[in-house]
Protein backbone atom coordinates (compact mmCIF):
# COMPACT_ATOMS: atom_id res chain seq x y z
CA UNK A 1 0.00 0.00 0.00
CA UNK A 2 1.26 3.76 -0.84
CA UNK A 3 0.40 7.09 -0.42
CA UNK A 4 -3.22 8.31 -2.11
CA UNK A 5 -2.75 9.79 -5.37
CA UNK A 6 -3.92 13.57 -5.12
CA UNK A 7 -5.12 13.74 -8.57
CA UNK A 8 -7.25 10.56 -8.22
CA UNK A 9 -11.07 11.08 -9.87
CA UNK A 10 -13.78 12.25 -7.90
CA UNK A 11 -16.88 9.62 -7.28
CA UNK A 12 -20.30 10.28 -9.36
CA UNK A 13 -21.76 10.36 -5.94
CA UNK A 14 -20.84 13.03 -3.57
CA UNK A 15 -20.30 16.29 -3.35
CA UNK A 16 -17.51 17.51 -1.77
CA UNK A 17 -19.54 20.72 -0.10
CA UNK A 18 -21.84 21.56 2.62
CA UNK A 19 -22.27 17.93 4.80
CA UNK A 20 -18.17 16.42 5.25
CA UNK A 21 -19.00 13.78 2.87
CA UNK A 22 -14.87 13.40 3.06
CA UNK A 23 -15.21 13.11 7.07
CA UNK A 24 -18.17 10.94 6.44
CA UNK A 25 -15.82 8.91 4.35
CA UNK A 26 -13.21 8.09 6.33
CA UNK A 27 -15.30 7.29 9.36
CA UNK A 28 -16.81 4.45 7.67
CA UNK A 29 -13.45 2.68 6.41
CA UNK A 30 -11.93 3.57 10.13
CA UNK A 31 -15.19 1.78 11.65
CA UNK A 32 -14.90 -1.34 8.90
CA UNK A 33 -10.84 -1.49 9.85
CA UNK A 34 -11.65 -1.40 13.65
CA UNK A 35 -14.30 -4.05 13.56
CA UNK A 36 -12.42 -6.59 10.93
CA UNK A 37 -9.12 -5.53 12.86
CA UNK A 38 -7.06 -4.90 9.70
CA UNK A 39 -4.74 -3.10 9.08
CA UNK A 40 -6.59 -0.74 6.58
CA UNK A 41 -9.71 0.22 5.23
CA UNK A 42 -11.09 1.65 2.52
CA UNK A 43 -14.27 3.28 0.86
CA UNK A 44 -13.81 2.54 -2.75
CA UNK A 45 -16.06 4.34 -5.65
CA UNK A 46 -16.12 4.16 -8.99
CA UNK A 47 -15.48 7.51 -11.17
CA UNK A 48 -16.65 8.97 -14.36
CA UNK A 49 -15.03 5.99 -16.06
CA UNK A 50 -16.36 3.32 -14.65
CA UNK A 51 -12.85 2.37 -12.68
CA UNK A 52 -12.61 1.86 -8.54
CA UNK A 53 -10.76 4.42 -6.87
CA UNK A 54 -10.36 5.06 -3.06
CA UNK A 55 -12.52 7.32 -2.11
CA UNK A 56 -11.38 7.12 1.66
CA UNK A 57 -8.90 5.50 3.51
CA UNK A 58 -7.48 4.76 7.35
CA UNK A 59 -4.86 5.39 8.10
CA UNK A 60 -4.55 8.61 5.84
CA UNK A 61 -2.52 7.52 2.72
CA UNK A 62 -3.23 3.75 2.17
CA UNK A 63 -3.59 3.19 -1.08
CA UNK A 64 -4.39 -0.24 -3.05
CA UNK A 65 -2.71 -0.61 -6.69
CA UNK A 66 -5.41 -0.23 -9.47
CA UNK A 67 -5.16 -3.85 -10.41
CA UNK A 68 -5.96 -4.62 -7.58
CA UNK A 69 -9.11 -2.10 -7.48
CA UNK A 70 -10.30 -3.72 -10.42
CA UNK A 71 -9.57 -7.47 -9.31
CA UNK A 72 -11.76 -6.39 -5.61
CA UNK A 73 -14.53 -5.17 -7.93
CA UNK A 74 -14.59 -8.46 -9.92
CA UNK A 75 -14.07 -10.98 -7.16
CA UNK A 76 -17.68 -9.43 -5.00
CA UNK A 77 -20.48 -10.93 -4.45
CA UNK A 78 -24.04 -8.78 -4.06
CA UNK A 79 -24.22 -7.96 -0.40
CA UNK A 80 -22.29 -10.84 0.98
CA UNK A 81 -18.81 -10.17 2.77
CA UNK A 82 -16.00 -11.80 0.43
CA UNK A 83 -12.38 -12.58 1.84
CA UNK A 84 -9.76 -11.86 0.00
CA UNK A 85 -6.23 -14.02 -1.04
CA UNK A 86 -3.48 -12.65 -2.34
CA UNK A 87 -2.86 -15.48 -5.42
CA UNK A 88 -0.60 -14.97 -7.61
CA UNK A 89 -1.26 -13.82 -11.26
CA UNK A 90 -4.28 -12.14 -10.45
CA UNK A 91 -4.94 -8.70 -9.16
CA UNK A 92 -5.41 -9.42 -6.08
CA UNK A 93 -1.71 -10.09 -5.36
CA UNK A 94 -1.17 -6.29 -5.41
CA UNK A 95 -2.49 -7.14 -1.96
CA UNK A 96 0.87 -8.38 -1.00
CA UNK A 97 1.00 -10.96 1.22
CA UNK A 98 -2.02 -9.95 3.47
CA UNK A 99 -5.48 -11.46 3.18
CA UNK A 100 -8.64 -8.99 2.83
CA UNK A 101 -12.32 -8.80 2.80
CA UNK A 102 -14.73 -6.68 0.92
CA UNK A 103 -18.82 -6.12 1.01
CA UNK A 104 -20.76 -4.28 -1.87
CA UNK A 105 -22.44 -1.35 -0.39
CA UNK A 106 -24.84 1.12 -2.77
CA UNK A 107 -26.52 4.29 -2.30
CA UNK A 108 -28.56 4.01 -5.63
CA UNK A 109 -27.14 2.62 -9.12
CA UNK A 110 -25.41 5.31 -10.23
CA UNK A 111 -22.74 5.88 -7.03
CA UNK A 112 -21.64 1.89 -5.97
CA UNK A 113 -19.48 1.99 -2.87
CA UNK A 114 -17.31 -0.91 -1.99
CA UNK A 115 -16.13 -1.36 1.41
CA UNK A 116 -12.98 -3.20 1.96
CA UNK A 117 -10.45 -4.39 4.52
CA UNK A 118 -6.56 -5.28 4.19
CA UNK A 119 -4.32 -7.18 6.69
CA UNK A 120 -6.68 -9.58 7.93
CA UNK A 121 -3.93 -11.98 9.22
CA UNK A 122 -5.89 -15.00 9.66
CA UNK A 123 -9.49 -15.12 7.53
CA UNK A 124 -11.37 -17.41 9.06
CA UNK A 125 -10.38 -15.89 12.73
CA UNK A 126 -12.45 -12.95 11.80
CA UNK A 127 -15.66 -14.84 10.45
CA UNK A 128 -17.28 -14.29 13.41
CA UNK A 129 -17.61 -10.34 12.83
CA UNK A 130 -19.69 -10.86 9.53
CA UNK A 131 -22.56 -9.74 10.78
CA UNK A 132 -21.10 -6.56 12.26
CA UNK A 133 -19.64 -5.92 9.07
CA UNK A 134 -23.01 -6.67 7.07
CA UNK A 135 -24.28 -4.24 10.11
CA UNK A 136 -21.46 -1.48 9.14
CA UNK A 137 -22.46 -1.88 5.09
CA UNK A 138 -26.43 -1.06 6.11
CA UNK A 139 -25.49 1.82 8.38
CA UNK A 140 -22.70 3.16 5.89
CA UNK A 141 -25.70 2.92 2.76
CA UNK A 142 -28.28 4.73 5.05
CA UNK A 143 -25.37 7.80 6.15
CA UNK A 144 -24.58 8.02 2.21
CA UNK A 145 -28.22 8.26 0.66
CA UNK A 146 -28.86 11.25 3.50
CA UNK A 147 -25.62 12.70 2.73
CA UNK A 148 -26.26 12.67 -0.76
CA UNK A 149 -29.79 13.63 -0.32
CA UNK A 150 -28.68 16.42 1.64
CA UNK A 151 -26.72 17.80 -1.12
CA UNK A 152 -28.94 17.24 -3.58
CA UNK A 153 -31.80 19.24 -1.84
CA UNK A 154 -28.91 21.86 -1.35
CA UNK A 155 -28.38 21.60 -5.23
CA UNK A 156 -31.96 22.45 -5.73
CA UNK A 157 -32.27 25.44 -2.93
CA UNK A 158 -29.13 26.75 -4.72
CA UNK A 159 -30.32 26.36 -8.39
CA UNK A 160 -33.85 28.24 -7.37
CA UNK A 161 -32.14 31.22 -5.50
CA UNK A 162 -30.27 31.23 -8.96
CA UNK A 163 -33.51 31.26 -11.02
CA UNK A 164 -34.88 33.76 -8.71
CA UNK A 165 -32.41 36.05 -9.00
CA UNK A 166 -32.43 35.83 -13.18
CA UNK A 167 -35.88 36.05 -13.20
CA UNK A 168 -35.79 39.39 -11.05
CA UNK A 169 -33.03 40.51 -13.66
CA UNK A 170 -35.28 39.64 -16.49
CA UNK A 171 -38.33 40.95 -15.40
CA UNK A 172 -36.87 44.18 -14.76
CA UNK A 173 -35.67 44.36 -17.83
CA UNK A 174 -38.80 44.77 -19.35
CA UNK A 175 -40.63 47.79 -19.74
CA UNK A 176 -43.68 46.84 -21.51
CA UNK A 177 -46.05 45.87 -18.77
CA UNK A 178 -47.64 42.78 -21.50
CA UNK A 179 -44.53 41.33 -21.70
CA UNK A 180 -43.52 41.58 -17.71
CA UNK A 181 -46.89 39.32 -17.35
CA UNK A 182 -46.38 37.07 -19.78
CA UNK A 183 -42.33 36.98 -18.84
CA UNK A 184 -43.94 36.43 -15.03
CA UNK A 185 -46.08 33.39 -15.77
CA UNK A 186 -43.03 31.14 -18.12
CA UNK A 187 -40.79 32.56 -15.11
CA UNK A 188 -43.06 31.18 -12.79
CA UNK A 189 -43.36 27.74 -14.25
CA UNK A 190 -39.99 27.17 -14.46
CA UNK A 191 -38.89 28.25 -11.12
CA UNK A 192 -41.65 26.17 -9.50
CA UNK A 193 -41.14 23.17 -11.33
CA UNK A 194 -45.27 23.17 -12.54
CA UNK A 195 -46.77 23.05 -16.07
CA UNK A 196 -49.43 25.51 -16.07
CA UNK A 197 -49.24 29.51 -14.99
CA UNK A 198 -51.51 32.10 -15.20
CA UNK A 199 -51.43 35.83 -13.92
CA UNK A 200 -55.34 37.38 -12.72
CA UNK A 201 -55.57 41.19 -13.51
CA UNK A 202 -58.06 42.42 -10.90
CA UNK A 203 -60.70 44.45 -11.87
CA UNK A 204 -60.87 48.31 -10.59
CA UNK A 205 -63.41 47.38 -8.48
CA UNK A 206 -61.17 44.24 -6.91
CA UNK A 207 -63.94 42.03 -7.78
CA UNK A 208 -63.46 40.45 -10.42
CA UNK A 209 -60.65 39.33 -13.82
CA UNK A 210 -59.73 42.15 -16.60
CA UNK A 211 -56.92 40.36 -17.89
CA UNK A 212 -55.91 36.61 -17.70
CA UNK A 213 -52.48 35.65 -18.77
CA UNK A 214 -51.71 32.18 -19.02
CA UNK A 215 -48.57 29.98 -20.60
CA UNK A 216 -48.77 25.64 -20.77
CA UNK A 217 -52.34 25.73 -22.32
CA UNK A 218 -51.64 25.27 -26.22
CA UNK A 219 -53.76 27.73 -28.49
CA UNK A 220 -56.17 25.36 -30.10
CA UNK A 221 -57.30 24.12 -26.86
CA UNK A 222 -57.26 27.57 -25.19
CA UNK A 223 -59.33 28.56 -27.97
CA UNK A 224 -61.85 25.33 -27.56
CA UNK A 225 -62.24 26.39 -23.79
CA UNK A 226 -64.00 29.41 -24.57
CA UNK A 227 -63.14 33.15 -22.70
CA UNK A 228 -61.17 33.34 -20.59
CA UNK A 229 -62.38 32.95 -16.62
CA UNK A 230 -63.67 35.68 -14.36
CA UNK A 231 -62.71 34.95 -11.10
CA UNK A 232 -64.99 32.26 -9.55
CA UNK A 233 -63.88 29.31 -7.32
CA UNK A 234 -60.46 28.91 -6.10
CA UNK A 235 -59.49 31.91 -8.64
CA UNK A 236 -61.28 34.13 -6.96
CA UNK A 237 -60.05 33.57 -3.12
CA UNK A 238 -57.61 35.60 -3.14
CA UNK A 239 -59.87 38.37 -3.52
CA UNK A 240 -60.80 38.88 -0.23
CA UNK A 241 -58.28 37.07 1.31
CA UNK A 242 -54.65 37.78 0.38
CA UNK A 243 -52.88 34.67 2.17
CA UNK A 244 -51.37 32.56 -0.15
CA UNK A 245 -53.14 29.08 -1.06
CA UNK A 246 -51.92 25.58 -1.39
CA UNK A 247 -54.25 22.87 -2.45
CA UNK A 248 -53.27 19.40 -3.16
CA UNK A 249 -56.16 18.43 -5.01
CA UNK A 250 -58.90 21.02 -6.38
CA UNK A 251 -60.93 18.13 -7.43
CA UNK A 252 -61.50 17.54 -4.03
CA UNK A 253 -61.91 20.70 -2.61
CA UNK A 254 -65.73 22.62 -1.94
CA UNK A 255 -64.18 25.98 -3.08
CA UNK A 256 -63.13 24.92 -6.73
CA UNK A 257 -65.96 26.14 -9.52
CA UNK A 258 -64.84 23.16 -11.61
CA UNK A 259 -63.36 23.75 -15.08
CA UNK A 260 -65.10 24.20 -18.32
CA UNK A 261 -65.19 21.75 -21.04
CA UNK A 262 -61.83 20.87 -22.84
CA UNK A 263 -59.73 22.36 -19.74
CA UNK A 264 -57.06 20.43 -19.34
CA UNK A 265 -56.94 18.73 -15.80
CA UNK A 266 -55.29 20.02 -13.08
CA UNK A 267 -54.83 18.72 -10.14
CA UNK A 268 -52.62 20.73 -7.59
CA UNK A 269 -52.54 24.37 -6.86
CA UNK A 270 -50.84 27.70 -5.38
CA UNK A 271 -52.56 30.86 -5.52
CA UNK A 272 -50.44 34.23 -4.13
CA UNK A 273 -51.13 37.54 -4.56
CA UNK A 274 -49.19 40.51 -6.18
CA UNK A 275 -49.11 43.68 -4.43
CA UNK A 276 -47.90 46.79 -6.44
CA UNK A 277 -47.77 49.66 -3.86
CA UNK A 278 -50.59 49.79 -1.95
CA UNK A 279 -53.15 47.73 -3.97
CA UNK A 280 -53.56 44.16 -5.12
CA UNK A 281 -52.48 44.11 -8.96
CA UNK A 282 -53.37 40.37 -9.17
CA UNK A 283 -53.07 37.32 -8.24
CA UNK A 284 -50.49 34.64 -9.39
CA UNK A 285 -51.61 30.80 -9.64
CA UNK A 286 -49.48 27.39 -10.55
CA UNK A 287 -50.48 24.65 -10.85
CA UNK A 288 -49.75 20.87 -11.65
CA UNK A 289 -46.40 20.95 -9.89
CA UNK A 290 -44.15 17.96 -11.69
CA UNK A 291 -43.20 15.52 -8.96
CA UNK A 292 -45.81 16.14 -6.30
CA UNK A 293 -47.64 18.61 -4.37
CA UNK A 294 -46.79 21.99 -3.80
CA UNK A 295 -44.56 22.50 -0.72
CA UNK A 296 -43.95 25.45 1.86
CA UNK A 297 -40.52 26.42 0.07
CA UNK A 298 -42.65 26.71 -3.04
CA UNK A 299 -44.95 29.15 -1.08
CA UNK A 300 -41.98 31.26 -0.22
CA UNK A 301 -40.89 30.87 -3.65
CA UNK A 302 -43.89 32.13 -5.29
CA UNK A 303 -44.33 34.88 -3.21
CA UNK A 304 -40.43 36.40 -3.70
CA UNK A 305 -41.49 35.99 -7.36
CA UNK A 306 -44.64 38.14 -7.02
CA UNK A 307 -42.35 40.34 -5.13
CA UNK A 308 -40.05 40.96 -8.06
CA UNK A 309 -43.13 40.89 -10.11
CA UNK A 310 -44.38 44.22 -8.30
CA UNK A 311 -41.22 45.47 -8.64
CA UNK A 312 -41.39 45.29 -12.46
CA UNK A 313 -44.49 45.78 -13.46
CA UNK A 314 -44.66 49.33 -11.07
CA UNK A 315 -41.52 50.15 -13.54
CA UNK A 316 -43.72 49.39 -16.33
CA UNK A 317 -46.72 51.40 -15.47
CA UNK A 318 -44.53 53.93 -14.90
CA UNK A 319 -42.75 53.71 -18.42
CA UNK A 320 -46.26 53.37 -20.00
CA UNK A 321 -47.56 56.46 -18.24
CA UNK A 322 -44.59 58.31 -19.21
CA UNK A 323 -44.96 56.58 -22.95
CA UNK A 324 -48.38 57.90 -22.98
CA UNK A 325 -48.05 61.49 -21.53
CA UNK A 326 -45.23 61.97 -24.03
CA UNK A 327 -47.51 60.32 -27.04
CA UNK A 328 -49.99 63.09 -25.66
CA UNK A 329 -47.36 66.18 -25.52
CA UNK A 330 -46.83 65.19 -29.03
CA UNK A 331 -50.11 64.90 -30.68
CA UNK A 332 -50.82 68.22 -28.60
CA UNK A 333 -47.75 70.03 -30.43
CA UNK A 334 -49.06 68.36 -33.12
CA UNK A 335 -52.18 70.06 -32.93
CA UNK A 336 -50.95 72.90 -32.28
CA UNK A 337 -48.76 73.04 -35.45
CA UNK A 338 -51.79 72.04 -37.64
CA UNK A 339 -53.83 74.70 -35.87
CA UNK A 340 -50.91 77.26 -36.72
CA UNK A 341 -50.83 75.80 -40.06
CA UNK A 342 -54.36 76.64 -40.74
CA UNK A 343 -54.62 79.76 -39.48
CA UNK A 344 -51.39 80.97 -41.21
CA UNK A 345 -52.95 79.39 -44.70
CA UNK A 346 -56.25 80.85 -43.96
CA UNK A 347 -54.57 84.29 -43.31
CA UNK A 348 -52.84 83.69 -46.48
CA UNK A 349 -56.24 82.93 -48.64
CA UNK A 350 -58.08 86.03 -46.70
CA UNK A 351 -55.85 88.48 -47.54
CA UNK A 352 -55.78 86.93 -51.26
CA UNK A 353 -59.26 87.31 -51.40
CA UNK A 354 -59.48 91.01 -50.31
CA UNK A 355 -57.06 91.84 -52.80
CA UNK A 356 -59.23 90.11 -55.12
CA UNK A 357 -61.92 92.06 -54.48
CA UNK A 358 -59.86 95.52 -54.32
CA UNK A 359 -58.93 94.57 -57.56
CA UNK A 360 -61.99 94.21 -58.86
CA UNK A 361 -64.01 96.61 -56.96
CA UNK A 362 -61.52 99.42 -57.22
CA UNK A 363 -58.92 98.95 -60.13
CA UNK A 364 -61.58 97.72 -62.38
CA UNK A 365 -64.15 100.07 -61.74
CA UNK A 366 -60.87 102.93 -62.39
CA UNK A 367 -59.94 101.01 -65.42
CA UNK A 368 -63.49 101.13 -66.19
CA UNK A 369 -63.49 105.08 -66.65
CA UNK A 370 -61.22 105.33 -68.07
CA UNK A 371 -62.07 103.41 -70.83
CA UNK A 372 -65.45 105.49 -70.75
CA UNK A 373 -62.95 108.58 -71.06
CA UNK A 374 -61.54 107.27 -74.44
CA UNK A 375 -64.32 106.63 -75.45
CA UNK A 376 -66.02 110.50 -74.86
CA UNK A 377 -62.53 112.01 -76.58
CA UNK A 378 -63.24 109.69 -79.97
CA UNK A 379 -65.64 112.90 -80.65
CA UNK A 380 -62.58 115.80 -79.80
CA UNK A 381 -59.81 113.55 -81.59
CA UNK A 382 -59.85 114.57 -85.08
CA UNK A 383 -56.53 114.06 -86.39
CA UNK A 384 -54.85 110.70 -87.98
CA UNK A 385 -51.93 110.78 -85.20
CA UNK A 386 -54.01 111.86 -82.15
CA UNK A 387 -56.55 109.13 -83.38
CA UNK A 388 -53.55 106.41 -83.71
CA UNK A 389 -52.71 107.18 -79.82
CA UNK A 390 -56.14 106.88 -78.85
CA UNK A 391 -56.49 103.03 -80.43
CA UNK A 392 -53.49 102.12 -78.72
CA UNK A 393 -54.13 103.49 -74.98
CA UNK A 394 -57.46 101.97 -75.82
CA UNK A 395 -55.43 98.55 -76.81
CA UNK A 396 -53.32 98.66 -73.43
CA UNK A 397 -56.33 99.37 -71.32
CA UNK A 398 -57.51 96.41 -72.71
CA UNK A 399 -54.76 94.10 -71.71
CA UNK A 400 -54.06 95.64 -68.58
CA UNK A 401 -57.94 94.82 -67.49
CA UNK A 402 -57.21 91.38 -68.59
CA UNK A 403 -54.67 90.64 -66.65
CA UNK A 404 -56.27 92.33 -63.91
CA UNK A 405 -59.20 90.13 -64.41
CA UNK A 406 -56.69 87.15 -64.70
CA UNK A 407 -54.87 88.22 -61.53
CA UNK A 408 -57.99 88.52 -59.25
CA UNK A 409 -59.09 85.07 -60.80
CA UNK A 410 -56.31 83.51 -59.50
CA UNK A 411 -56.43 85.55 -56.03
CA UNK A 412 -59.47 84.40 -55.42
CA UNK A 413 -60.51 81.05 -53.28
CA UNK A 414 -59.30 78.08 -55.60
CA UNK A 415 -62.69 75.63 -55.25
CA UNK A 416 -60.64 72.67 -53.73
CA UNK A 417 -63.24 71.99 -51.11
CA UNK A 418 -65.59 71.70 -54.80
CA UNK A 419 -63.20 70.27 -57.05
CA UNK A 420 -60.67 68.26 -54.79
CA UNK A 421 -56.58 69.14 -55.76
CA UNK A 422 -55.92 67.33 -58.69
CA UNK A 423 -59.26 68.49 -60.14
CA UNK A 424 -57.93 72.16 -59.32
CA UNK A 425 -54.45 71.97 -60.97
CA UNK A 426 -56.02 70.28 -64.39
CA UNK A 427 -58.48 74.07 -64.49
CA UNK A 428 -55.54 75.87 -63.73
CA UNK A 429 -53.50 73.94 -66.46
CA UNK A 430 -56.57 74.17 -68.81
CA UNK A 431 -56.53 78.05 -68.10
CA UNK A 432 -52.90 77.86 -68.75
CA UNK A 433 -53.57 76.59 -72.54
CA UNK A 434 -56.20 79.12 -73.14
CA UNK A 435 -54.34 82.28 -72.66
CA UNK A 436 -50.86 81.43 -73.91
CA UNK A 437 -51.46 78.73 -75.66
CA UNK A 438 -48.52 76.49 -74.16
CA UNK A 439 -49.37 72.89 -74.54
CA UNK A 440 -49.86 71.27 -70.91
CA UNK A 441 -50.03 67.65 -70.10
CA UNK A 442 -51.51 66.55 -66.55
CA UNK A 443 -50.93 63.33 -64.83
CA UNK A 444 -52.20 63.94 -60.92
CA UNK A 445 -53.65 60.45 -60.20
CA UNK A 446 -51.18 59.59 -57.81
CA UNK A 447 -52.45 62.52 -55.17
CA UNK A 448 -54.18 61.22 -52.38
CA UNK A 449 -57.87 62.39 -51.70
CA UNK A 450 -57.00 62.63 -47.82
CA UNK A 451 -54.58 65.00 -47.87
CA UNK A 452 -55.19 68.23 -45.07
CA UNK A 453 -56.82 71.32 -46.47
CA UNK A 454 -53.78 73.76 -45.49
CA UNK A 455 -51.95 71.09 -47.68
CA UNK A 456 -53.86 70.72 -50.36
CA UNK A 457 -54.05 74.69 -50.03
CA UNK A 458 -50.22 75.16 -50.68
CA UNK A 459 -49.71 72.84 -52.71
CA UNK A 460 -52.38 74.04 -55.19
CA UNK A 461 -51.00 77.56 -54.98
CA UNK A 462 -47.35 76.63 -55.18
CA UNK A 463 -48.07 74.50 -58.58
CA UNK A 464 -50.24 77.38 -59.86
CA UNK A 465 -46.97 80.43 -58.61
CA UNK A 466 -45.15 77.62 -61.05
CA UNK A 467 -47.67 77.63 -63.69
CA UNK A 468 -48.22 81.52 -64.08
CA UNK A 469 -43.57 81.54 -64.10
CA UNK A 470 -44.02 79.43 -67.29
CA UNK A 471 -46.51 81.50 -69.08
CA UNK A 472 -44.97 84.66 -67.89
CA UNK A 473 -40.98 84.32 -68.32
CA UNK A 474 -40.26 80.75 -69.90
CA UNK A 475 -41.54 81.15 -73.42
CA UNK A 476 -41.70 77.62 -73.64
CA UNK A 477 -44.72 75.33 -76.31
CA UNK A 478 -44.69 72.48 -73.86
CA UNK A 479 -45.21 72.06 -69.87
CA UNK A 480 -46.44 69.20 -67.61
CA UNK A 481 -47.36 68.75 -64.15
CA UNK A 482 -46.99 65.03 -62.78
CA UNK A 483 -47.31 63.51 -59.29
CA UNK A 484 -45.99 60.35 -58.00
CA UNK A 485 -46.54 59.08 -54.59
CA UNK A 486 -44.46 56.32 -52.78
CA UNK A 487 -43.91 55.62 -49.46
CA UNK A 488 -45.57 58.47 -47.60
CA UNK A 489 -43.70 60.62 -49.74
CA UNK A 490 -46.22 63.07 -52.37
CA UNK A 491 -43.53 64.11 -55.04
CA UNK A 492 -45.24 67.08 -57.73
CA UNK A 493 -42.89 67.90 -60.39
CA UNK A 494 -43.71 70.89 -63.29
CA UNK A 495 -41.61 70.98 -66.67
CA UNK A 496 -41.22 73.25 -69.27
CA UNK A 497 -39.16 73.25 -72.29
CA UNK A 498 -38.76 77.14 -72.14
CA UNK A 499 -35.25 79.26 -72.06
CA UNK A 500 -34.81 78.25 -68.58
CA UNK A 501 -32.29 80.37 -66.56
CA UNK A 502 -29.46 80.21 -64.18
CA UNK A 503 -31.56 79.17 -60.57
CA UNK A 504 -28.33 80.78 -57.98
CA UNK A 505 -27.81 83.91 -60.00
CA UNK A 506 -29.68 86.99 -58.05
CA UNK A 507 -33.38 87.75 -58.85
CA UNK A 508 -36.10 90.44 -57.16
CA UNK A 509 -38.42 87.48 -58.08
CA UNK A 510 -40.97 87.27 -55.69
CA UNK A 511 -42.81 83.94 -57.16
CA UNK A 512 -39.72 81.61 -56.15
CA UNK A 513 -39.65 83.37 -52.62
CA UNK A 514 -43.35 82.95 -51.51
CA UNK A 515 -43.14 79.04 -53.39
CA UNK A 516 -40.13 78.48 -50.75
CA UNK A 517 -42.25 80.30 -48.32
CA UNK A 518 -45.78 77.89 -48.53
CA UNK A 519 -43.68 74.72 -48.79
CA UNK A 520 -41.50 75.22 -45.48
CA UNK A 521 -44.67 76.65 -43.89
CA UNK A 522 -46.27 73.21 -44.69
CA UNK A 523 -43.17 71.43 -43.58
CA UNK A 524 -42.14 70.56 -47.82
CA UNK A 525 -39.21 70.85 -49.83
CA UNK A 526 -38.52 73.12 -52.82
CA UNK A 527 -36.06 72.38 -55.10
CA UNK A 528 -35.57 73.89 -59.00
CA UNK A 529 -33.03 72.85 -61.93
CA UNK A 530 -32.74 74.73 -64.94
CA UNK A 531 -30.37 75.75 -67.45
CA UNK A 532 -29.83 78.62 -69.90
CA UNK A 533 -31.81 77.29 -73.31
CA UNK A 534 -32.56 73.99 -71.34
CA UNK A 535 -35.75 74.42 -70.04
CA UNK A 536 -36.97 74.49 -66.36
CA UNK A 537 -38.07 71.99 -63.79
CA UNK A 538 -39.77 72.67 -60.25
CA UNK A 539 -39.75 70.12 -57.70
CA UNK A 540 -41.84 69.73 -54.66
CA UNK A 541 -41.74 67.05 -51.86
CA UNK A 542 -43.59 66.25 -48.91
CA UNK A 543 -44.54 63.60 -46.13
CA UNK A 544 -47.86 62.93 -45.97
CA UNK A 545 -49.71 60.63 -43.72
CA UNK A 546 -51.65 58.22 -46.32
CA UNK A 547 -54.27 56.06 -45.06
Amino acid sequence: MSTQDESAPRPNGLPQEGIDSSALARAIASGLCTIAGARAGFLLALDERHRWFVEAATPAGAHLPEETLAAIGEELSDDEVTYLHPLPGTGLAGLGPESGLAIRISTDRASPRILAAVGLGHPDHHASGVTAIQTLAVLATAALSRARGHHEAAAVTRSRAANLVAAGMVLSADLNLDDVMQRLVETACEVLGARYAALGVLNAEGTGLERFVATGVPDEVRAAIGPPPHGRGLLGLLFTDERPIRIDSIADDPRAAGFPPDHPPMTTFLGVPIRVGSEVFGNLYVTDKVGGPFTEEDEFVALTLAAQAAVAIANAKRYGAQERAALYAAREREHAAEDGLRRAIGAQEAERARIARELHDEAGQELTALALQLRAMDDHVTGERGRAGLATARQILARTAANLRALALELRPSGLKEHGLASAIERQAARLRESSGISVAVALEAIPDSLPEPVEIALFRVVQEALTNISRHSGARHASVTASFRRDRLRVVVEDDGRGFDPAAPTDRLGLAGIRERMELIGGEFRVESARRAGTTVIFELEVAHG
